[in-house]
């Protein structure tokens, strides 16, 4: 249905929005029939599944392929495995009854399942295809050990007109965001520990990074490419306060909290 859509829809925008409606009744129909979000994260995984074997066969058979392929394509999986997660948060906050169960481990499969995508997505963009226009446009070495160094002079290489400022904004944009969901999965599973320990622990993957690319050749080492991996992992830890803060607000628990269920469901004392 959802690629159907796309096919026959000339409106890319229409199409996602009706791939998102289809996503939250279906998911809406599953829940309400089961009761149990597990129901939810096997529907997520057959679309998500679905999804990608389409765009693969699309882009390998693009000639031949009554699809064609686009980048905009990879939005469906996105959709897929974003809005099933919004919506069973979202129910699970309003289940002042416990009526549903098994929250805590939908959310864990369906971040495995996310986890697998963004290893790859890191191992692309950090290390297959890392040209970063600032080997092309500055004349700073492999290695850069001054903070703020690289940054200065891709300001400076931008007023000269070297390259835009859209190029700046996208450089400095995907170095941040690529490391959020880091910055996220680190103050959950850390939540219980000091602040020093998530600090350092914020800094470790951008820091590996750095030293895995001067190590095998595969890009420019900068300590500037550091502190932005840290800036995205910081506000990675400020979207988790946030979730936690709503939970904590809404159910007086904190997220992911193991909430105590009763099984007296179709019980008659059951109200």
């Amino acid at each position: 249905m959802q690629f159907g859509a796309y096919y026959f829809l000339n409106s890319n925008y229409l199409s996602f929005g009706i791939a998102a409606i289809i996503c939250f009744l279906f998911c809406h129909i599953l829940l309400e029939q089961v009761l149990n979000y597990e129901v939810c994260f096997s529907y997520t995984l057959l679309n998500i599944f679905l999804c990608t074997i389409i765009i693969l066969l699309s882009y390998v058979d693009s000639k031949d392929s009554i699809l064609s392929f686009h980048p905009d394509l990879f939005l469906f999986i996105i959709i897929d495995w974003f809005l099933p997660l919004v919506y069973c948060m979202i129910r699970n906050l309003a289940d002042s009854s416990l009526k549903y169960t098994d929250f805590n481990v939908f959310y864990r499969n369906t971040n495995i399942v996310f986890l697998i995508f963004y290893i790859a997505v890191l191992i692309i963009f950090l290390f297959l295809r890392n040209n970063s226009f600032i080997s092309y446009y500055t004349d700073i070495k492999s290695i850069n050990y001054v903070p703020l160094l690289s940054l200065a002079t891709l300001i400076e290489d931008h007023i000269s007109g070297y390259f835009t400022l859209a190029d700046l904004i996208k450089y400095f944009a995907m170095c941040i965001v690529l490391f959020i969901p880091f910055g996220f999965y680190t103050a959950l599973l850390l939540r219980y520990q000091n602040r020093l320990l998530r600090f350092f622990a914020l800094l470790l993957l951008p820091f590996v990074v750095e030293i895995l690319q001067w190590a095998f050749l595969l890009g420019k080492s900068d300590i500037d490419d550091v502190l932005l991996g840290l800036l995205g992992g910081f506000i990675g830890t400020i979207l988790y306060h946030i979730v936690n803060q709503v939970y904590r607000t809404i159910t007086d628990e904190d997220f992911l909290y193991k909430r105590p269920h009763y099984h007296f469901y179709g019980s008659s004392i059951h109200f």
